[in-house]
């Protein structure tokens, strides 16, 4: 099925327009447990990178965007901190 929406690709309703770091990846706000981070990030990429040849280009821009912007927040432990 091809991505046309947000939703299709990553945890998010159509209408985000600027996402929590957590939300991007489909995590409770605050999630501490690094494991289980870096796991929810590994399988959010791998999800966008299988949707790519189907996706809508525009949209699979913007939530890879958002899924880097995201993954760099959440792995670095100052940029978490201050979150």
């Amino acid at each position: 099925m091809p991505a046309t929406a947000i939703s299709d690709l990553i945890p998010l309703s159509a209408e985000t327009k600027n996402p929590h770091p957590y939300q991007v990846f489909g995590l409770t706000g605050g999630e501490q447990d690094s494991q289980v981070i870096v796991a929810a990030i590994k399988e959010t990429i791998q999800k966008l990178q299988g949707a790519k040849p189907d996706a809508d280009p525009a949209v699979w821009k913007k939530a890879a965007k958002w899924v880097q912007q995201s993954r760099d927040i959440l792995l670095d432990p100052a940029k978490k901190k201050a979150l």
